[in-house]
């Protein structure tokens, strides 16, 4: 990102919901995911409030994003009056996660937060069934994934995530996605994952940009362009707006239940 930014050129819609792309600002680049720690804010104060969770555990991958999902975990919990009772990390490339599964089920938690990508995230949910431990956990967004169900296979059935959108399937309600998934489907030759549905997002709302720019594109009009981008809804149920002082385009988040072969959106 420093050395896109150094180069003045724009940034659009970085495949990441890390803060660092909306916060500090910077006026070359764009955010179009909600960021990780809204998203895990809001998870964690449903279970709080709809559950009576008290007892939240965290295991994270110690970098940027799991420091991120934990300080967004420590302000949600303090607000209720509560606090992580026990957390444990692992370095990037990690492939043995038994210590840390071991960690935090000897602190009898009631929940459990990944502050994770998928890898880990399928990793660490074979640990917690091989142990039979019978244990909530909610994923951080990066795990809301179809590679999540390929990697955990059954011993992800019932895990929770945080997105933003849904997976669209030939079953949605909505006629326009139903349609949508028959032209992926047909265009393809497989059925659309969640990075299909942000792909399609990402660059209609780029299109958007350029077309408000005007014909003469420039750095310059290009910015001015997203700039006035305000609620552009895709029919995916994602609405985005920028503004000169604030480039975190989406927010809100939706919850996901693993579901045998699919998510599950859970009603908050």
């Amino acid at each position: 990102m420093p050395m896109v930014m150094k180069a003045g050129l724009p940034q659009i819609c970085p495949a990441t919901a890390a803060l660092q792309f909306s916060q500090p600002f910077e006026r070359l680049s764009y955010a179009c995911y909600p960021t990780n720690a809204g998203m895990i804010e809001a998870g964690v104060k449903y279970f709080m409030e709809k559950q009576g969770k008290k007892r939240f555990c965290y295991i994270y991958q110690d970098d940027g994003m799991g420091e991120e999902v934990r300080g967004a975990l420590d302000r949600q919990l303090a607000a209720g009056g509560l606090k992580v009772v026990e957390a444990a990390g692992f370095k990037a490339g990690s492939t043995d996660y038994s210590p840390q599964v071991a960690r935090v089920q000897g602190a009898n938690c009631d929940m459990l937060v990944l502050g994770s990508t998928v890898p880990p995230a399928a990793a660490i949910m074979k640990e917690i069934q091989r142990r039979g431990w019978k244990v909530t956990v909610l994923g951080a967004a990066p795990t809301y994934d179809d590679s999540l169900l390929q990697l955990g296979k059954d011993a992800v059935n019932g895990m929770y995530a945080v997105a933003f959108v849904p997976t669209p399937n030939e079953q949605s309600a909505n006629p326009q996605i139903k349609e949508w998934v028959k032209r992926y489907q047909a265009k393809f030759n497989t059925a659309p994952t969640a990075s299909s549905v942000y792909g399609y997002m990402f660059i209609n709302l780029i299109a958007e940009g350029m077309r408000l720019a005007g014909p003469n594109l420039t750095v310059d009009s290009f910015v001015k362009g997203m700039d006035s981008v305000k609620n552009f809804k895709t029919i995916f149920g994602a609405s985005f707006t920028f503004s000169p002082t604030d480039h975190l385009g989406a927010r809100g988040a939706l919850l996901f239940q693993v579901d045998n072969d699919h998510f599950k959106e859970i009603a908050m």
